[in-house]
Protein backbone atom coordinates (compact mmCIF):
# COMPACT_ATOMS: atom_id res chain seq x y z
CA UNK A 1 0.00 0.00 0.00
CA UNK A 2 1.41 3.78 -1.23
CA UNK A 3 2.19 5.45 2.05
CA UNK A 4 -0.67 8.36 1.72
CA UNK A 5 2.02 11.39 3.34
CA UNK A 6 4.15 10.78 0.52
CA UNK A 7 1.25 10.88 -2.41
CA UNK A 8 0.02 14.36 -0.60
CA UNK A 9 1.04 17.18 -1.21
CA UNK A 10 2.94 19.00 1.20
CA UNK A 11 5.59 20.45 -0.66
CA UNK A 12 6.11 24.02 -2.09
CA UNK A 13 6.51 23.99 -5.58
CA UNK A 14 9.87 23.92 -7.45
CA UNK A 15 11.91 26.78 -9.90
CA UNK A 16 11.41 23.83 -12.38
CA UNK A 17 7.98 23.15 -11.49
CA UNK A 18 6.74 26.75 -11.85
CA UNK A 19 9.03 27.07 -14.78
CA UNK A 20 7.00 24.09 -16.62
CA UNK A 21 3.60 25.44 -15.36
CA UNK A 22 4.58 29.07 -16.86
CA UNK A 23 5.47 27.49 -20.11
CA UNK A 24 1.69 25.90 -19.78
CA UNK A 25 0.21 29.30 -19.51
CA UNK A 26 0.16 28.81 -15.50
CA UNK A 27 0.31 32.22 -13.66
CA UNK A 28 -0.96 33.66 -10.96
CA UNK A 29 -3.02 36.69 -12.41
CA UNK A 30 -5.85 38.88 -11.13
CA UNK A 31 -8.04 40.88 -13.36
CA UNK A 32 -9.02 42.99 -10.54
CA UNK A 33 -5.35 44.27 -10.67
CA UNK A 34 -5.77 45.63 -14.29
CA UNK A 35 -9.26 47.11 -13.50
CA UNK A 36 -7.79 49.05 -10.90
CA UNK A 37 -4.75 50.38 -12.12
CA UNK A 38 -6.84 51.33 -15.33
CA UNK A 39 -9.40 52.93 -13.01
CA UNK A 40 -6.67 54.93 -11.86
CA UNK A 41 -5.18 55.73 -14.62
CA UNK A 42 -8.49 56.84 -15.72
CA UNK A 43 -8.88 59.04 -12.82
CA UNK A 44 -5.51 60.97 -13.63
CA UNK A 45 -6.23 61.46 -16.83
CA UNK A 46 -9.38 63.14 -15.96
CA UNK A 47 -7.89 65.23 -13.80
CA UNK A 48 -5.02 66.49 -16.05
CA UNK A 49 -7.26 66.69 -19.71
CA UNK A 50 -10.40 66.99 -18.05
CA UNK A 51 -11.34 70.86 -18.52
CA UNK A 52 -9.77 70.26 -22.13
CA UNK A 53 -12.33 67.25 -22.81
CA UNK A 54 -15.34 69.23 -21.27
CA UNK A 55 -13.86 72.27 -22.97
CA UNK A 56 -13.95 70.43 -26.64
CA UNK A 57 -17.60 68.68 -25.81
CA UNK A 58 -18.63 72.34 -24.95
CA UNK A 59 -17.51 73.69 -27.73
CA UNK A 60 -19.17 70.95 -30.15
CA UNK A 61 -22.60 71.70 -28.57
CA UNK A 62 -22.32 75.36 -28.65
CA UNK A 63 -21.40 75.32 -32.44
CA UNK A 64 -24.15 72.23 -32.98
CA UNK A 65 -27.19 74.37 -31.23
CA UNK A 66 -25.98 77.69 -31.80
CA UNK A 67 -25.93 77.28 -35.83
CA UNK A 68 -28.58 74.34 -35.87
CA UNK A 69 -30.57 77.34 -37.98
CA UNK A 70 -28.22 77.57 -40.64
CA UNK A 71 -27.61 73.73 -41.57
CA UNK A 72 -28.81 72.29 -44.41
CA UNK A 73 -29.66 69.12 -43.13
CA UNK A 74 -29.63 66.43 -46.08
CA UNK A 75 -28.96 62.80 -47.06
CA UNK A 76 -26.16 64.70 -48.58
CA UNK A 77 -24.19 66.84 -45.76
CA UNK A 78 -25.73 64.86 -42.57
CA UNK A 79 -22.75 62.00 -43.06
CA UNK A 80 -20.17 64.66 -43.04
CA UNK A 81 -21.87 66.76 -39.89
CA UNK A 82 -21.52 63.36 -37.96
CA UNK A 83 -17.99 62.02 -38.90
CA UNK A 84 -16.95 65.60 -38.28
CA UNK A 85 -18.64 65.81 -34.54
CA UNK A 86 -17.44 62.14 -34.27
CA UNK A 87 -13.57 62.74 -35.43
CA UNK A 88 -13.67 65.96 -32.69
CA UNK A 89 -15.02 63.85 -29.79
CA UNK A 90 -12.68 61.02 -30.45
CA UNK A 91 -9.83 63.26 -30.93
CA UNK A 92 -10.38 64.27 -27.54
CA UNK A 93 -11.23 60.77 -25.88
CA UNK A 94 -8.29 59.19 -28.17
CA UNK A 95 -5.42 60.42 -25.09
CA UNK A 96 -7.41 58.82 -22.53
CA UNK A 97 -8.22 55.42 -24.21
CA UNK A 98 -5.07 55.45 -25.32
CA UNK A 99 -3.38 55.52 -21.79
CA UNK A 100 -5.89 52.93 -20.42
CA UNK A 101 -5.16 50.46 -22.75
CA UNK A 102 -1.14 50.93 -22.26
CA UNK A 103 -1.49 50.51 -18.69
CA UNK A 104 -3.67 47.58 -19.55
CA UNK A 105 -0.29 45.72 -21.19
CA UNK A 106 1.71 47.09 -18.79
CA UNK A 107 0.12 45.70 -15.76
CA UNK A 108 -0.60 42.65 -17.23
CA UNK A 109 2.39 41.99 -18.88
CA UNK A 110 3.96 42.93 -15.52
CA UNK A 111 2.06 40.02 -13.49
CA UNK A 112 2.88 37.35 -15.84
CA UNK A 113 5.90 38.72 -17.83
CA UNK A 114 6.55 38.49 -21.23
CA UNK A 115 6.51 35.25 -23.20
CA UNK A 116 4.87 32.81 -25.22
CA UNK A 117 3.19 30.08 -23.31
CA UNK A 118 3.35 27.19 -26.11
CA UNK A 119 2.35 25.07 -24.20
CA UNK A 120 -1.24 26.76 -23.72
CA UNK A 121 -1.45 26.73 -27.59
CA UNK A 122 -1.06 22.81 -27.87
CA UNK A 123 -4.20 20.16 -28.02
CA UNK A 124 -5.05 18.06 -25.20
CA UNK A 125 -7.25 16.07 -25.13
CA UNK A 126 -7.73 15.71 -21.84
CA UNK A 127 -9.76 19.10 -21.96
CA UNK A 128 -12.48 17.29 -23.84
CA UNK A 129 -13.11 15.35 -20.33
CA UNK A 130 -17.03 17.04 -20.38
CA UNK A 131 -17.82 15.74 -16.54
CA UNK A 132 -14.25 17.59 -15.57
CA UNK A 133 -14.42 20.41 -17.56
CA UNK A 134 -17.97 21.10 -16.30
CA UNK A 135 -17.01 20.81 -12.70
CA UNK A 136 -13.98 23.44 -13.20
CA UNK A 137 -16.22 25.81 -14.97
CA UNK A 138 -18.43 25.79 -11.92
CA UNK A 139 -16.51 26.19 -9.40
CA UNK A 140 -14.71 29.09 -11.32
CA UNK A 141 -17.92 30.09 -12.37
CA UNK A 142 -19.15 30.64 -8.42
CA UNK A 143 -16.25 32.42 -7.47
CA UNK A 144 -16.36 34.88 -9.71
CA UNK A 145 -20.10 34.70 -9.94
CA UNK A 146 -19.35 36.11 -5.86
CA UNK A 147 -16.83 38.17 -7.00
CA UNK A 148 -18.07 40.45 -9.19
CA UNK A 149 -21.76 40.50 -6.82
CA UNK A 150 -19.44 41.65 -3.79
CA UNK A 151 -18.01 44.34 -6.13
CA UNK A 152 -20.87 45.45 -6.71
CA UNK A 153 -22.25 45.86 -3.13
CA UNK A 154 -18.59 47.88 -2.44
CA UNK A 155 -19.32 50.33 -5.41
CA UNK A 156 -22.95 50.26 -4.66
CA UNK A 157 -22.60 50.97 -1.05
CA UNK A 158 -19.54 53.59 -1.67
CA UNK A 159 -22.35 55.56 -4.19
CA UNK A 160 -24.84 55.52 -1.46
CA UNK A 161 -22.62 57.03 1.26
CA UNK A 162 -21.23 59.54 -1.07
CA UNK A 163 -24.28 60.48 -2.75
CA UNK A 164 -26.00 60.68 1.34
CA UNK A 165 -23.22 63.33 2.27
CA UNK A 166 -24.45 65.39 -0.41
CA UNK A 167 -28.23 64.90 0.34
CA UNK A 168 -28.84 68.01 1.29
CA UNK A 169 -27.04 69.98 -0.89
CA UNK A 170 -29.31 68.03 -3.86
CA UNK A 171 -32.59 70.08 -2.80
CA UNK A 172 -30.51 73.25 -3.20
CA UNK A 173 -29.36 73.01 -6.66
CA UNK A 174 -32.31 74.76 -8.00
CA UNK A 175 -30.53 78.32 -6.46
CA UNK A 176 -27.41 77.30 -7.72
CA UNK A 177 -27.84 77.96 -12.08
CA UNK A 178 -26.68 75.82 -14.71
CA UNK A 179 -22.98 76.67 -14.00
CA UNK A 180 -23.40 75.83 -10.24
CA UNK A 181 -25.07 72.44 -11.03
CA UNK A 182 -22.40 71.54 -13.13
CA UNK A 183 -19.76 72.12 -11.19
CA UNK A 184 -21.75 70.32 -8.38
CA UNK A 185 -22.36 67.13 -10.66
CA UNK A 186 -18.34 67.29 -11.55
CA UNK A 187 -17.34 67.36 -7.94
CA UNK A 188 -19.47 64.87 -6.76
CA UNK A 189 -18.69 62.52 -9.61
CA UNK A 190 -14.95 62.39 -8.96
CA UNK A 191 -15.57 61.86 -5.32
CA UNK A 192 -17.73 59.38 -6.40
CA UNK A 193 -14.73 58.22 -8.93
CA UNK A 194 -11.74 58.71 -6.32
CA UNK A 195 -13.93 56.48 -3.98
CA UNK A 196 -14.60 53.77 -6.07
CA UNK A 197 -11.23 53.43 -7.15
CA UNK A 198 -9.26 52.97 -3.65
CA UNK A 199 -12.72 50.20 -2.93
CA UNK A 200 -11.32 48.63 -6.40
CA UNK A 201 -8.07 48.77 -5.12
CA UNK A 202 -8.75 47.38 -1.55
CA UNK A 203 -10.61 44.34 -3.39
CA UNK A 204 -7.23 43.89 -6.52
CA UNK A 205 -4.70 43.90 -3.64
CA UNK A 206 -6.86 41.14 -2.25
CA UNK A 207 -7.53 39.53 -4.95
CA UNK A 208 -4.24 39.29 -6.16
CA UNK A 209 -3.04 37.96 -2.68
CA UNK A 210 -5.81 34.92 -3.59
CA UNK A 211 -5.01 34.35 -7.08
CA UNK A 212 -1.40 34.02 -5.99
CA UNK A 213 -2.18 31.69 -2.96
CA UNK A 214 -4.39 29.60 -5.08
CA UNK A 215 -1.96 29.42 -8.16
CA UNK A 216 1.18 28.33 -5.33
CA UNK A 217 -1.62 25.37 -4.27
CA UNK A 218 -2.60 23.70 -7.26
CA UNK A 219 1.30 24.12 -7.85
CA UNK A 220 2.60 21.91 -4.75
CA UNK A 221 3.80 18.52 -5.19
CA UNK A 222 4.43 15.57 -3.23
CA UNK A 223 7.25 13.82 -1.97
CA UNK A 224 7.77 11.41 -4.48
CA UNK A 225 7.42 14.11 -7.14
CA UNK A 226 10.24 15.81 -5.34
CA UNK A 227 12.22 12.77 -5.51
CA UNK A 228 11.34 12.25 -9.01
CA UNK A 229 12.75 15.77 -10.04
CA UNK A 230 15.66 15.65 -8.21
CA UNK A 231 16.65 12.66 -9.96
CA UNK A 232 16.09 13.80 -13.53
CA UNK A 233 17.97 17.50 -12.46
CA UNK A 234 20.49 15.71 -10.94
CA UNK A 235 20.73 12.61 -11.45
CA UNK A 236 19.94 9.11 -10.24
CA UNK A 237 22.03 8.75 -6.92
CA UNK A 238 22.81 5.09 -7.58
CA UNK A 239 23.77 5.73 -10.63
CA UNK A 240 25.53 8.57 -10.17
CA UNK A 241 27.36 6.29 -7.99
CA UNK A 242 28.01 3.39 -10.29
CA UNK A 243 29.55 6.10 -12.45
CA UNK A 244 31.55 7.51 -9.98
CA UNK A 245 33.22 3.65 -8.78
CA UNK A 246 34.09 2.99 -12.73
CA UNK A 247 35.48 6.14 -12.76
CA UNK A 248 37.44 5.60 -9.66
CA UNK A 249 38.34 2.03 -11.42
CA UNK A 250 39.14 3.48 -14.27
CA UNK A 251 41.66 5.62 -12.75
CA UNK A 252 43.27 3.03 -10.42
CA UNK A 253 43.57 0.77 -13.57
CA UNK A 254 46.09 3.61 -15.45
CA UNK A 255 47.38 4.34 -11.91
CA UNK A 256 48.72 0.36 -11.55
CA UNK A 257 50.16 0.63 -15.56
CA UNK A 258 52.29 3.48 -14.21
CA UNK A 259 54.00 1.47 -11.16
CA UNK A 260 56.24 -0.62 -13.23
CA UNK A 261 57.83 3.24 -14.27
CA UNK A 262 59.04 3.87 -10.89
CA UNK A 263 62.17 4.15 -9.23
CA UNK A 264 61.15 2.90 -5.77
CA UNK A 265 57.97 2.38 -3.48
CA UNK A 266 58.16 3.99 -0.41
CA UNK A 267 55.38 2.02 2.41
CA UNK A 268 54.11 1.94 6.02
CA UNK A 269 54.13 -1.56 5.93
CA UNK A 270 50.40 -2.39 6.04
CA UNK A 271 48.73 0.98 5.46
CA UNK A 272 50.11 3.15 2.69
CA UNK A 273 52.33 2.97 -0.65
CA UNK A 274 53.94 5.68 -2.77
CA UNK A 275 55.50 5.04 -6.10
CA UNK A 276 58.26 7.91 -6.41
CA UNK A 277 59.77 8.54 -10.37
CA UNK A 278 62.91 10.90 -11.05
CA UNK A 279 64.78 10.97 -14.19
CA UNK A 280 67.14 14.12 -13.84
CA UNK A 281 67.19 15.16 -17.61
CA UNK A 282 63.20 15.32 -17.42
CA UNK A 283 62.35 16.53 -14.31
CA UNK A 284 63.04 19.15 -11.86
CA UNK A 285 61.84 16.87 -8.89
CA UNK A 286 60.77 13.81 -8.17
CA UNK A 287 57.08 12.62 -8.61
CA UNK A 288 54.60 10.42 -7.40
CA UNK A 289 53.16 8.10 -10.01
CA UNK A 290 51.04 6.13 -7.84
CA UNK A 291 49.98 5.99 -4.07
CA UNK A 292 47.00 4.02 -2.02
CA UNK A 293 45.82 2.44 1.24
CA UNK A 294 45.51 -1.01 2.52
CA UNK A 295 44.36 -2.87 -0.73
CA UNK A 296 45.99 -0.53 -3.07
CA UNK A 297 48.50 -0.38 -1.38
CA UNK A 298 49.01 -3.87 -0.91
CA UNK A 299 48.93 -4.38 -4.97
CA UNK A 300 50.91 -1.24 -5.86
CA UNK A 301 53.66 -3.53 -3.55
CA UNK A 302 52.91 -6.40 -5.73
CA UNK A 303 53.39 -4.95 -9.01
CA UNK A 304 56.40 -3.15 -7.84
CA UNK A 305 58.06 -7.13 -6.54
CA UNK A 306 56.76 -8.38 -9.44
CA UNK A 307 59.28 -5.88 -11.96
CA UNK A 308 62.34 -5.68 -9.05
CA UNK A 309 61.17 -2.08 -7.91
CA UNK A 310 62.80 -1.20 -4.96
CA UNK A 311 60.52 -1.51 -1.98
CA UNK A 312 61.26 1.01 1.10
CA UNK A 313 59.56 1.07 4.61
CA UNK A 314 59.67 4.56 6.00
CA UNK A 315 56.45 5.03 7.73
CA UNK A 316 56.22 8.95 8.24
CA UNK A 317 57.32 10.03 4.86
CA UNK A 318 55.12 7.32 3.46
CA UNK A 319 52.30 8.58 5.33
CA UNK A 320 53.08 12.51 4.28
CA UNK A 321 53.55 12.09 0.70
CA UNK A 322 50.08 10.43 0.74
CA UNK A 323 48.26 12.86 2.61
CA UNK A 324 50.14 15.74 0.77
CA UNK A 325 51.10 14.68 -3.18
CA UNK A 326 48.83 13.88 -5.69
CA UNK A 327 49.38 11.27 -8.63
CA UNK A 328 51.48 13.13 -11.33
CA UNK A 329 52.43 15.93 -9.18
CA UNK A 330 55.99 16.30 -8.33
CA UNK A 331 56.86 16.37 -4.29
CA UNK A 332 57.58 19.51 -2.38
CA UNK A 333 60.76 20.83 -1.16
CA UNK A 334 60.69 19.86 2.14
CA UNK A 335 61.23 16.04 1.23
CA UNK A 336 63.68 16.69 -1.19
CA UNK A 337 66.37 15.49 1.17
CA UNK A 338 64.47 12.46 2.53
CA UNK A 339 63.74 11.38 -1.10
CA UNK A 340 67.86 11.97 -2.30
CA UNK A 341 68.74 9.49 0.12
CA UNK A 342 66.56 6.86 -0.31
CA UNK A 343 67.40 6.86 -4.28
CA UNK A 344 71.21 7.47 -3.35
CA UNK A 345 70.94 4.38 -1.47
CA UNK A 346 68.99 2.13 -4.19
CA UNK A 347 71.42 3.46 -7.15
CA UNK A 348 74.90 2.27 -4.71
CA UNK A 349 72.63 -1.04 -4.22
CA UNK A 350 71.94 -1.35 -7.97
CA UNK A 351 76.15 -0.16 -8.91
Amino acid sequence: MPDKSAQEKTEQPTPKRKEEARKKGQVARSQEVNTAFMLLAGALMLMATGPSLFGTIHGLGTEIFGNVSSYQINPESLPGLSWSGALQIFGALFPFFAVMVVVGLVVNFGQVGIRVAEGALTPKWEKLNFFKGMKQLFSNAVFELLKNLFKMLVVTSVAFFVMKSHLKEFFLLGDRGVAGIVNFVGDVGFELFGKVVIAITIIAVADYIYQRYKHNKELKMTKQEVKEEHKQTEGDPQVKSRIRQQMQELSRSRMMQEVPEADVVITNPTHYAVAIKYEAAEMEAPRVLAKGMRKIAQRIKEVAREHDIPVVENPPLARSLYEMVEVGDEIPAKFYRAIAEILAQIYQAKQ
